[in-house]
Formats: C-alpha cells, sequence, structure tokens
C-alpha cells in the first residue's frame, strides 16, 4: 500500500447528506476514499466505475485496474457522482 499515507491525511468527515446520498445502477462514480467506515484498497482512490448493482446500504461498483476490471463494494460516504 504504497502512498496511502498522504492520502489518509487530515480525513474529511463525511456530511449526512453524502451518507443518505442515493444512486442508481448505471450511474458513473468517482471514488473518493474517506478514512471513516469501511473502504478497500486506498489504490481505488481517484478512479471513476460504474455502479452495477446495490446490496443492503453498499453499491457493486465495476472499475477498471490495469487490464483487468474488479468489482469492489462500497459505501455511499466514499462515492460521488460523475458529471456526464
Amino acid at each position: 500500500m504504497r502512498g496511502s499515507r498522504k492520502k489518509m491525511r487530515n480525513p474529511v468527515k463525511p456530511t449526512l447528506t453524502e451518507l443518505l446520498r442515493k444512486f442508481t445502477v448505471g450511474d458513473k462514480v468517482h471514488i473518493i476514499i474517506r478514512s471513516s467506515g469501511t473502504f478497500q484498497n486506498p489504490k481505488f482512490h481517484g478512479k471513476t466505475g460504474t455502479i452495477v448493482a446495490k446490496t443492503g446500504r453498499s453499491y457493486l461498483i465495476d472499475v477498471k485496474d490495469g487490464n483487468a476490471t474488479k468489482k469492489i463494494y462500497l459505501e455511499p460516504e466514499h462515492l460521488m457522482l460523475s458529471q456526464k
């Protein structure tokens, strides 16, 4: 996990709006890793993916990692809707 120290420095706490944000299947989202809550590997910070499904409170997202497409589960406070 090289370079994760600066990504996790001075974390911004998620607001109530970010916690209650809703997305639909097919939306393009940016991944912004917040240090609060559960999150995946910091290498996904700044990546853009597509929402595939919703499971409980989390979303299943397809993200390109090199030539591979990876599926990760993230909660809405780690996602931001992409401008089309």
